[in-house]
């Protein structure tokens, strides 16, 4: 999407009503590690922390499947600096804090995040608050103006 049409859905995202929770979030069975770290905060956003497409597309993460980037939060993968400048990226922020925050380090100086990584993380925090059935609506209309 060009500025243009990720403003319209920006808009589209804020006039969306703050529906009240169903219940609280599931609880996962990770141990408190890095890796398990990372996947917590795209969750905190309603962002399916599996999707290894969306981790490559804005931050530049590895060429992997979903149940591979799921496998960081159990350990069963092991966490790269890769994933986390990637992470860093998706979340909107610096990717040193988040070097900081996992240990595992350098970030990556080169890698090619989205040009407007910053722009989606923000929108990823403005529709955090959203259900699943508005998401399902912001997604269909992101569609429509894609198209458009």
């Amino acid at each position: 999407m060009d500025t243009d049409q990720r403003s319209r859905l920006e808009a589209l995202v804020r006039s969306l009503p703050v529906q009240p929770r169903t219940g609280s979030a599931p609880a996962d069975d990770y141990p408190d590690t890095p890796g398990a770290l990372l996947l917590r905060l795209p969750r905190n956003r309603n962002i399916r922390p599996y999707n290894a497409r969306i981790l490559q597309a804005v931050g530049d993460g590895p060429y992997v499947s979903d149940s591979t980037v799921a496998g960081l939060g159990s350990g069963r993968v092991v966490i790269t600096p890769q994933y986390v400048t990637a992470f860093a990226y998706l979340l909107g922020y610096r990717p040193g804090d988040v070097v900081a925050l996992t240990g595992v380090g350098p970030v990556v100086e080169d890698a090619k995040a989205h040009p407007a990584s910053a722009e989606i993380a923000a929108l990823a925090w403005q529709a955090r608050r959203l259900s699943s059935e508005q998401l399902s609506e912001v997604m269909a209309a992101a569609q429509t103006i894609q198209r458009a």
